[in-house]
């Protein structure tokens, strides 16, 4: 009977055990090597400084791999991370892991929910309506990245990011500290490798799935979690903030990255194509968004520029291709009254 007391008594402990310990993963946000904040002046690959004024994401499916390769997930879980705060925080209490050796986790909405309608679920549910809102529609879906700006020289930018096809996972072994019974698992997340290799000097608005809002979500799925803390510096203001060799950057990375469209956003129904180079022979195409190619009259107004008049508002996609290399860039750009 004794023998019976104690093994009642003893699984009584350990279930307390259980219930008392904690698993969490805190979001490090950063801007190139700089603890991030709105505002606050970052550089890309491309030697481009930007500033955020938005930042949001989802992040679904998050998946512990722990204990020799085991894999533990929560069922219904959706986060909205955003960058108000210096970290985020999301609490994976529910996973029980000892020995913690990776994380898996899509950034973006599950198929499954994406385009369900976000008014049945309750108002302080992620999928929930948001303002700003976070949703495109039923067809469509959420967005599963918005990440608005503005950028040195250059009109504003803005990539929201979606689509089922554009669902990817990313993978990162986190930094561990185990205190007690709480466990913290930690990552680094740099957004200057958010627009890597986006060329922001012309403007860029891109609401969709195709274009820089897959670029932005590939660089979410390789490059924006680390779990070694970002060394690039962020430069410093004063002037006007570029750095005194940007175009030569520029022009060393490709032709193509080195071409400007502006104004952009339009009101006069012309814009500029400008290019650092003079050696590059492009090729200029002008498409609606149905595809179809649409009638503009162009004037090249010296070897580097070349002036597109617009006779209809609209947004209109062009597509700039590299002669020599074949290589294309495709921008949108909206034309207003």
């Amino acid at each position: 009977m004794k023998n019976n007391y104690l093994l009642v008594f003893l699984s009584l402990f350990l279930a307390t055990i259980s219930f008392g310990q904690s698993l969490e993963l805190e979001i490090i946000h950063k801007l190139n090597r700089e603890n991030f904040a709105y505002d606050m002046r970052g550089i890309t690959n491309l030697n481009q400084q930007f500033e955020v004024k938005r930042l949001e994401y989802y992040l679904s499916e998050i998946t512990v791999v722990h204990d020799g390769g085991l894999e533990s997930s929560i069922d219904s879980l959706w986060v909205l991370v955003n960058a108000d705060n210096p970290t985020s925080t999301i609490d994976l209490s529910e996973i029980n892991a000892d020995s913690i050796e990776g994380v898996k986790m899509h950034v973006g909405v599950s198929p499954d929910v994406n385009n369900e309608d976000p008014s049945l679920w309750p108002s302080t549910h992620p999928l929930a309506h948001k303002n700003p809102s976070m949703h495109w529609g039923w067809l469509a879906g959420y967005r599963f990245v918005a990440i608005e700006g503005t950028a040195n020289l250059a009109p504003d930018y803005q990539v929201h990011a979606l689509g089922n096809d554009n669902y990817f996972q990313t993978s990162f072994e986190p930094n561990v500290s185990v205190d007690g019974m709480n466990t913290e698992m930690s990552v680094f997340a740099d957004y200057s490798k958010a627009l890597y290799n986006v060329d922001l000097s012309g403007g860029v608005i891109t609401h969709g799935e195709e274009d820089e809002a897959i670029v932005v979500l590939e660089n979410f799925r390789d490059r924006v979690f680390t779990r070694i803390e970002p060394t690039d510096s962020v430069p410093s203001s004063g002037g006007n903030g570029g750095p005194s060799d940007t175009t030569n950057s520029i022009q060393n990375i490709s032709s193509l990255s080195g071409l400007s469209i502006f104004p952009n956003p339009s009101s006069t129904g012309q814009v500029t194509l400008r290019s650092v180079s003079n050696n590059t022979a492009l090729s200029v195409a002008v498409f609606g968004l149905t595809g179809k190619s649409a009638g503009v009259n162009s004037t090249r107004a010296n070897a580097n520029e070349m002036h597109l008049s617009f006779n209809t508002p609209g947004v209109y996609l062009i597509r700039m291709t590299d002669n020599s290399s074949g290589q294309q860039k495709t921008q949108r750009v909206l034309i207003i009254e």
